[in-house]
């Protein structure tokens, strides 16, 4: 695999926020709920933002090394095999959503897999840099999303209620959702020792700016449909349905085919960090056999994904991630006076 150096904090920003993104514009399971409001959602998605932020900045000043802590490298290993089972299940039904023509679970399968794959072998700089161009892309698809939905934009929509702790308590745990990127980010920054310092502002300025994209999207959402946006399988989609500029009046292929974009660039990271952990597991192995491994993990988690149920393994990815988490802070603190001593001494 090439550049395997980490990429720089700020390049690596950028690719975590492509991917965190992807998360609310292409929505993997269903989640309709009639009760919720925009400003009942976006008080649920602050309390989430802190939350990370806080689990961010313990990761960032605990960096693992993955190839000695078998524990943790087993759990994450684990957390994204499940993961790209249920992206690919989410890109598969927005597909099936979004085009009017059905492709193959086999062919859907075969072009994901064949696209990441090229990507993991390019390597993370490669995928960094690509991760701003998609998300330049993905700001110019938000810009016209706003100015094709202007004629149908209404404040009447927005119909704030009277709030409750009890509410607020409830939109915070029905959103709450661990990401991967997280622990990913712990996986691709453990050789950059470098500016671990400024990850509190930094991660800060993420959170913020990730926020504010879902704020936009759930108050531009709610204005053009009323509470109707919040029953959509959909919704982001489906509200790209309603817009048109001039004599374009179908631009939802477009919007679709950039998050599909994005998609792609989060199914690649999971795909290069499974690789990167069999290698770190076995480094003897065969030069290609992380790949085929990869791939025959993948094909079996999304086979067992297929025959059972997607929110019992949605279920145990959040666990394996919570144990990973968990597994890395100890490991970190219980580190800590050794470094402490080293860093001292040096």
């Amino acid at each position: 695999m090439k550049n395997k150096q980490a990429c720089a904090n700020s390049q690596l920003f950028v690719l975590l926020l492509a991917c965190l993104i992807s998360d609310f514009l292409l929505p993997g399971l269903s989640v309709g709920q009639q009760t919720m409001r925009a400003q009942t959602v976006l008080l649920g998605l602050a309390a989430q933002g802190v939350l990370l932020w806080g689990l961010f900045v313990l990761l960032c000043n605990t960096v693992v090394n993955f190839r000695q802590f078998a524990l943790c490298r087993y759990l994450l290993m684990g957390a994204v095999l499940a993961s790209l089972a249920l992206e690919l299940a989410q890109g598969q039904r927005f597909y099936s959503h979004a085009q009017a023509s059905v492709l193959s679970m086999g062919a859907f399968l075969l072009l994901m897999f064949g696209a990441a794959f090229y990507g993991v072998y390019s390597g993370l700089h490669a995928l960094c840099r690509t991760a701003g161009a998609i998300l330049t892309l993905c700001a110019a698809s938000l810009l016209f999303l706003f100015l094709s939905l202007v004629p149908q934009l209404h404040f009447t929509g927005l119909e704030p209620g009277s709030l409750s702790l009890e509410q607020v308590v409830q939109a915070s745990w029905a959103q709450l959702y661990l990401p991967p990127e997280l622990l990913l980010w712990s996986l691709f920054a453990q050789e950059d020792q470098q500016g671990k310092t400024r990850c509190a502002g930094q991660g800060a300025k993420l959170f913020a700016l990730l926020f504010g994209i879902q704020a936009f999207v759930a108050i531009l959402g709610e204005m053009a449909m009323g509470s109707s946006y919040w029953q959509q399988e959909q919704p982001v989609f489906n509200l790209a349905r309603l817009g048109g500029i001039s004599v374009f009046r179908r631009l939802d292929a477009l919007h679709g085919s950039v998050w599909l974009l994005l998609l792609l660039l989060k199914i690649t990271v999971y795909c290069l960090a499974l690789v990167q952990l069999l290698k770190y597991s076995r480094p003897s192995m065969p030069k290609h056999l992380p790949y085929a491994l990869a791939v025959a993990g993948v094909l079996a988690m999304f086979v067992i994904l297929r025959s059972g149920s997607e929110q019992l393994l949605y279920q145990w990815q959040q666990w394996l991630l919570i144990a990973a988490a968990m597994s890395v802070l100890v490991r970190g603190w219980t580190n800590w006076p050794q470094k402490s001593k080293k860093e001292a001494c040096s």
